[in-house]
Formats: structure tokens, sequence, C-alpha cells
């Protein structure tokens, strides 16, 4: 499945559960997000109405769209929550962009400000890690994430073991005085 980039992403400003958010219909990398905002899917009904019953971190069936959040959306054990149709309308603001969005809903809580590895400014925090990291080394810590699915040794947040090892590489050559290219 094709994912586009959130910072240059046409949205359109909605609530969802009165909270602010942009919606998309186009399924959004979860690497593009900025740091301190959330990304869901949305589910739409089984007939086709064009009405949002669900979301999620991931849908596969029935893609509705895409939402990004400030506040973040507590889900179900299960990893999805289902809504009314009514919980997202549409038509609510002017913001059209990420950038908009951050200008107008910016985040009020505080954030690390320096990439552990090269101390860049963060992008986003390493998956299941926890290390505020910057776009590069962001993407290193996902292409690892998508080596360990590959190789059926996914690591979920339970198995700590081997992003104890990962999250010790990246420390290791934050020590060497590693730096990013960009």
């Amino acid at each position: 499945m094709t994912r586009y980039d959130a910072m240059s992403t046409a949205f359109e400003e909605v609530t969802i559960l009165d909270k602010p958010a942009l919606f998309t219909p186009l399924r959004i990398g979860r690497n593009t997000i900025p740091v301190g905002y959330h990304l869901y899917e949305v589910r739409h009904d089984d007939d086709c109405q064009g009405d949002a019953v669900q979301i999620a971190l991931g849908i596969a069936v029935n893609h509705w769209g895409s939402l990004i959040t400030r506040d973040e959306i507590v889900l179900s054990p299960d990893g999805y929550l289902d809504i009314e149709p009514m919980g997202l309308n549409y038509c609510v603001g002017d913001c059209h962009s990420m950038e908009g969005f951050m200008e107008k809903y910016p985040l009020t809580q505080g954030i690390a400000e320096h990439c552990r590895i090269c101390g860049g400014e963060v992008f986003g925090y390493g998956s299941n890690i926890k290390m505020p990291l910057c776009r590069e080394h962001y993407v290193k810590t996902c292409q690892l994430t998508c080596y360990f699915h590959s190789r059926d040794e996914c690591p979920y947040p339970g198995t700590d073991a081997k992003w104890s090892a990962v999250a010790e590489m990246l420390e290791s050559q934050r020590k060497e005085g590693l730096r990013c290219e960009s």
C-alpha cells in the first residue's frame, strides 16, 4: 500500500470526538508524522454510505481515510474505537496542511529538543525504543522494524531484548559521534 508524507499532503480540518484533527482519504506514513502528533485511520460502514464507524492505528478493510490529532485518542484494548457516524465532523476549520495545523494547535506538553544520536532536530521517537531521534535516525529505526518483520522476528513492546539491542546500537553510534548527512 502506498503511504503519503503528512508534510506534503492536503488535508481537511475536522473534529473527531470533539477534538481538532486533520483528515485525508489517503494513507499517511507513520514515519512522516511530527513528534507529539498522533496518526489514526478511519473505517467506513459496510454499506459504503461514507459513514465513519471506527478508528484505529491501522485499518486494512473499508479504509475511509487518515486522521492526525494533537490530542491522543484512547483506543480499546483491542486497538479499535467504535464511533457514531456523527463523531467525525467535516468542514469545521480552515487548516489544509500539517504545518498549518501545527501552528493552530501547538503541542501543550514538552518534548525532547535534540536527537540522542547526533544532536539534530527531533522528528520523532524511535519505534519501541522511546528515544528522541532526527528524521534520518527515525527512518533507520523504522527500517530496522521492517527488517525484523521480514525475518519473522517481530519485536513487540513486550519483547524488549531485541529493542534493547537496537537502543544500544543507536547509543553506541551517538557516543562515537556519528552525524547525520542532512
